[in-house]
């Protein structure tokens, strides 16, 4: 399991709609990945912090992770609000599965 942290500077006002982006992961020895999403940002019901979920394909990768092809789903939400006068950043949690070679 990978522990992927990332803060993010979104700042969510009864936002939904399409969540499209780039994410690199890079690790301690060097090595990263690229992947670009396209997914949607709700609200559920009863709740004032926004969800997210979609797809996305990896684009590129560097050292461990050197010619990665495959692709992935993300599901999650905020679990800390945007604070405005503090002007911090929400946390998320998310999950992300993903499936994926690494050519040789």
């Amino acid at each position: 399991m990978i522990e992927y942290r990332r803060r993010t500077h979104v700042i969510c006002r009864l936002a939904t709609g399409i969540q499209p982006g780039y994410v690199r992961v890079a690790f301690q020895d060097g090595s990263s990945f690229d992947f670009k999403y396209n997914g949607e940002e709700y609200r559920k019901e009863g709740s004032d912090l926004p969800f997210v979920k979609g797809e996305g394909i990896f684009m590129k990768g560097t050292g461990r992770y050197e010619g990665i092809q495959g692709s992935l789903t993300y599901a999650g939400g905020y679990v800390t609000a945007y604070d405005e006068e503090k002007e911090e950043v929400g946390d998320s949690l998310v999950t992300y599965e993903a499936t994926y070679t690494l050519e040789k």
